[in-house]
């Protein structure tokens, strides 16, 4: 079999990657399946928001401005996938390849060069938000 070199090369970067991640202690491993499961619960029951909702990313979520409040704006009848063809064959593996976003969202920026704030939107996926509790 002959595998294109870029293919071969995305595939050792992915092992390699995947050796560096450290292994989860068995405390860690079983907060890790509650809250999989749970997460599942909210992935199964599609957006649980409504357009006005103040809603902030879900500890955990990695997405910026954790804590911060974020509006929704619109929520879709019909989740938009994520599943376009990737010019890099490692880019399977990001995150936003097979994403299902279900809202549009508003959120606070503040730019680092100047500590200018502004708003902008972006689509997302709702299971990764929780309500704002600020």
């Amino acid at each position: 079999m002959n595998m294109p070199k870029e293919f071969v090369e995305a595939l050792a970067h992915a092992a390699q990657q995947e050796q560096e991640i450290p292994s989860l202690s068995r405390m860690q491993r079983e907060a890790a399946i509650m809250d999989m499961r749970q997460i599942l619960n909210d992935y199964k029951d599609g957006c649980r928001f409504n357009v006005g909702d103040l809603i902030t990313p879900a500890q955990g979520a990695f997405i910026k401005w954790a804590g911060e409040p974020h509006l929704v704006i619109e929520v879709l009848e019909t989740p938009v996938r994520m599943f376009d063809l990737v010019e890099e064959m490692g880019d399977v593996a990001d995150p936003n390849f097979g994403a299902r976003y279900d809202m549009r969202v508003l959120s606070p920026v503040v730019r680092p060069n100047d500590g200018l704030m502004g708003i902008r939107a972006y689509m997302a996926e709702s299971w990764l938000y929780k309500p704002y509790e600020g």
